[in-house]
């Protein structure tokens, strides 16, 4: 089972601070509402896959798909 990163959440909140992107053209590039980047930013909502891969995508890597879910449970955390 996977859940999602709090890290990760950072990433993407310093990725647009430090490129200087709002959360709004973001959301744009991405296909979802500006509404679901500030609830990813504050770690608010989980997000698909999906979504994830498409982040990476407009991140040029910065915010990798592996950075959003973590394994829970065992000795592999």
């Amino acid at each position: 089972m996977s859940a999602m990163s709090s890290t990760s959440t950072n990433h993407l909140a310093q990725h647009l601070a430090k490129t200087g992107m709002t959360q709004e053209h973001f959301a744009r590039i991405i296909g979802v509402k500006q509404s679901t980047i500030s609830k990813l930013c504050a770690g608010k909502i989980g997000l698909s896959l999906a979504t994830a891969v498409e982040i990476e995508r407009a991140t040029n890597g910065a915010v990798t798909v592996r950075s959003w879910f973590r394994k829970t449970g065992g000795d592999d955390q």
